[in-house]
């Protein structure tokens, strides 16, 4: 999974998220995709390097959206990319609370059907990629896209790591 992978995905989570729900959905038609802060991630997480990349050219290809801001860490070991986590907020005027908005747009990443299940108190959503699993979940009015290299050895700690992160 290389730079390019993670754009890719990136921009692809942003793009579905313009076509899910109907017309009164909260959408902007003009968006201004903002970043989150580099620090809403913790800098380490178990011995991967957590650095946040610049996906401001791939974002701004996007016309509709339900997203004010989002952004994508990588996960590296070394120079190898084990992971990344899309981090994004919804518009407030966006039904990020209905369950079927959020189902929608899980249903649209990844390539194979979303299966839903719990960790702790939160629902998450695992779906797979190109050589990579993918686990979605919400809180408040962020969506958070966690992909995973397939041979990586500890996507589930990952995972439980990250769901304790709480952006402001």
């Amino acid at each position: 999974m290389r730079r390019a992978s993670a754009l890719a995905l990136a921009l692809a989570i942003a793009v579905a998220m313009g076509g899910c729900g109907s017309s009164g959905g909260g959408r902007s038609s003009a968006p201004k995709i903002g970043s989150l802060p580099a620090d809403a991630v913790p800098s380490k997480v178990l011995d991967l390097t957590v650095a946040q990349e610049d996906v401001h050219d791939a974002l701004s290809q996007v016309t509709r959206t339900y997203l004010d801001a989002t952004s994508i860490y990588s996960f590296r070991s070394a120079d190898l990319l084990q992971a990344t986590l899309q981090l994004s907020r919804f518009l407030a005027s966006a039904r990020y609370q209905s369950t079927k908005f959020q189902q929608t747009l899980v249903a649209q990443i990844g390539s194979t059907s979303p299966t839903q299940v719990r960790v702790g108190d939160r629902t998450v959503y695992l779906t797979a990629g190109n050589q990579q699993r993918i686990a979605v979940w919400f809180r408040g009015r962020y969506m958070f896209v966690l992909a995973t290299r397939e041979d990586f050895s500890q996507p589930r700690t990952l995972l439980r790591d990250l769901l304790q992160v709480q952006p402001a």
